[in-house]
């Protein structure tokens, strides 16, 4: 039994330790292209940031739904600053279906805060106030929930912005 045991063990270490020796230095360049695509962004490099978080996610795994929507929601804040409106929503919108199906209330807040930019930044009257309906609708039905307070500055400043931007003279 102990033998039998020690030989699966030794099976187990043998068939994983191949994945990991083929996969090792694929994590290692995605999180260093990462890096480097975040470290580009952050320096207003927007055209080079483009072009790294392009091929992040061309190069991502399917089914790596963390990162692919890490990767969507940080090149949609890029198209942006580099004013392609229809193409930040489009990336944006690729995160929504992970974003909502967690469940996760500050993420759910963050992609709210995130429409209501990009709706300000594109002037979309229309589809800022729906935006900023439906998160007060969803923020008022999480009331009890204790938000991250980051999020929910940055939610409440870009709500602000959305307002002042269409109603500031009613």
């Amino acid at each position: 039994m102990l033998k039998d045991i020690i030989h699966f063990l030794f099976y187990l270490i043998r068939k994983y330790l191949f994945c990991v020796v083929l996969c090792l230095p694929y994590a290692l360049f995605s999180q260093s292209e990462y890096d480097s695509a975040i470290k580009h962004y952050n320096n207003n490099q927007f055209n080079l940031a483009s072009t790294s978080f392009q091929k992040l996610i061309k190069d991502a795994d399917p089914f790596d739904t963390i990162n692919r929507t890490n990767y969507y929601i940080t090149y949609s804040k890029v198209l942006k600053q580099i004013e392609k409106i229809d193409s930040s929503y489009y990336y944006l919108s690729q995160a929504k279906p992970y974003i909502f199906s967690k469940k996760n209330k500050d993420s759910i807040l963050l992609y709210y805060a995130l429409q209501s930019e990009l709706t300000r930044f594109d002037n979309n009257k229309y589809l800022c106030d729906k935006t900023i309906l439906e998160s007060e609708a969803f923020f008022n039905s999480n009331k009890s929930y204790e938000f991250d307070k980051d999020i929910l500055a940055y939610y409440l400043n870009r709500k602000a912005a959305g307002f002042n931007a269409f109603h500031h003279a009613n």
